[in-house]
């Protein structure tokens, strides 16, 4: 079943905000939504510090790759 890319977005967009602090369901620890895979913070260069700071000030995101497309939710 294809779905269109606005419903990805969105799906992609609830996933990230119920993952790692602060999220709204326990448990969510897949790696793949879809066909997006989440792409691992450390992977990107993003450390402990920078992490720490971000959880900090409330802010969270997370990488997906979509088919060789990256998208920040």
């Amino acid at each position: 079943m294809t779905i269109s890319t606005e419903l990805l977005m969105a799906v992609l967009s609830m996933d990230a905000y119920n993952r790692e602090y602060n999220s709204g369901i326990d448990g969510l620890n897949a790696t793949k939504v879809g066909q997006a895979s989440v792409i691992d913070r450390t992977a990107v260069g993003i450390g402990a510090p920078e992490y720490q700071a971000w959880q900090s000030a409330g802010f969270y995101a997370l990488a997906y790759d979509c088919n060789g497309e990256i998208v920040i939710s």
